[in-house]
């Protein structure tokens, strides 16, 4: 599956550039690797592509695609998200998504609505979500954003909460990031993830490159293990 979903990431990105004069927004390929503090036998990596469209102006839609590796933990997880999206005026975007998770046989749906402004040192954005299927009575709501001060450096910090029917998970993030001129960007990430019974601090180390002359797409990735990372940590 992991190839597999490469392979998509990688064909979705280079079927945006071939589209460049007819909408092409801007796309993103990223890893991330996470490690518990507190445990050894808890971390896995995340691997993931995104790519955007304009069909109209002011109207996109973006495509994506992760595979969550729990290496360390074991299992794995895949999700699909489209996303709809308005473009008010060059600060701020509103948007719809759709997504869904598989694990180990299983389905989960999720659906929200999502807003992003650029303030211009950054873009701060936030969602809240609906979900079902193996877990009832899904919902999501968090935050994000990044603080830039020039030089290519970054303060970032992200919050996720979600609950649903028997249990619930709060995954609170704070950092710093680093872009390249014309290359890839790297994160390192401290973290906290919190579920019923279980609390655990860990670290985390990323990497992306951003395409297109948007540099990357409007909003983040959505899904339920973008906010539930328990079954990593």
């Amino acid at each position: 599956m992991f190839r597999t979903v490469l392979v998509c990431a990688a064909a979705v990105t280079l079927a945006a550039n071939a589209v460049q004069a007819q909408g092409f927004s801007g796309a993103t390929l990223g890893i991330d690797y996470t490690k518990s503090l507190e445990n050894a036998d808890l971390g896995g990596v995340n691997y993931y592509g995104q790519a955007e469209v304009e069909a109209v102006a002011g109207i996109s839609f973006a495509l994506d695609l992760t595979f969550y590796d729990f290496i360390i933990a074991g299992g794995d997880a895949q999700n699909v998200t489209g996303h709809a999206i308005y473009a008010l005026d060059n600060q701020i975007s509103v948007g719809a998504y759709f997504g869904r998770d598989w694990i180990d046989g299983d389905t989960i749906n999720t659906y929200g609505v999502q807003g992003a402004y650029d303030y211009g040192a950054g873009i701060a954005q936030g969602y809240i979500g609906l979900g079902d299927g193996v877990y009832d009575d899904i919902l999501l709501i968090g935050a994000a954003g990044n603080y830039g001060f020039g030089g290519g450096i970054s303060a970032v910090g992200s919050l996720d909460r979600v609950g649903f029917d028997g249990g619930h998970g709060l995954s609170l993030e704070v950092g710093g990031e680093y872009a390249l001129m014309n290359g890839p960007t790297f994160t390192g990430v401290l973290g906290r993830v919190s579920t019923d019974d279980n609390a655990e601090v860990y670290i985390g180390l990323k990497a992306r490159i951003d395409l297109g002359h948007q540099g990357g797409t409007t909003f983040d990735r959505r899904g339920f293990f973008e906010a539930y990372r328990a079954p990593s940590l």
